[in-house]
């Protein structure tokens, strides 16, 4: 936590903080260990994902000293004496709960865990109009079409934010926009903006009618 992270000069508990927490694909990812203790004789560095058992990515002797990485490991990342983990241009799968086991010369282990997320950036959407007769006039829906998934949308209307009326609908995830009856004040050019944490696309304009 924040208040934990403050108290990390005063405090002897060992402590992870991820640098940044949130990452975007391709950067790096330091996992810097607060308060290792002085008497550590070996460290090594575990991982978990979704629930699944940690398997060990590294091992640090400092008697030694000696660096072993865990086969399952790729190594795109650096161990430092101090216990902190550099993970270097790192992908979506690298994110995960990261697990610090620390042995002192009493044969002692203390833990820490940390969780750090990676996100990929967006990539452009799409407009597809679809129209149909309603009773009244016509009735167009407009859907915003993108294979990213936990992402926020809104809509653009002749390049500025489009104001709802009582004659358009939004869909629950906002991706579809239905106006029902359109009118000549509808005319125009329709764009869709997808966004997450670290990016945004803005679809190609498309023009009613």
């Amino acid at each position: 936590s924040l208040s934990a992270l403050c108290n990390a000069l005063t405090s002897s508990q060992l402590l992870i903080q991820p640098v940044p927490r949130y990452a975007g694909e391709g950067e790096d990812v330091l996992l810097q260990v607060h308060n290792l203790p002085g008497d550590a004789r070996v460290f090594s560095w575990h991982k978990s994902n979704n629930g699944s058992l940690a398997h060990k990515l590294v091992e640090y002797d400092r008697a030694k000293p000696s660096i072993s990485w865990g086969p399952a490991q790729r190594i795109r990342g650096r161990v430092y004496k101090t216990g902190s983990l550099l993970l270097q241009d790192v992908i979506e799968s690298d994110a995960g709960m990261y697990t610090l086991e620390v042995l002192n010369k009493d044969s002692k282990i203390e833990r820490a865990n940390v969780e750090f997320y990676v996100k990929k950036p967006v990539t452009q959407p799409f407009v597809q109009i679809t129209d149909t007769t309603v009773a009244g006039g016509t009735s167009v829906i407009f859907t915003c079409i993108s294979p990213d998934t936990d992402v926020s949308i809104h809509w653009i209307f002749n390049n500025n934010t489009l104001h709802l009326t009582e004659r358009m609908t939004l869909s629950p995830t906002k991706c579809g926009l239905r106006i029902s009856p359109v009118k000549s004040t509808d005319t125009g050019k329709y764009q869709c903006v997808v966004s997450n944490h670290f990016s945004s696309k803005t679809s190609l304009p498309v023009s009613w009618p």
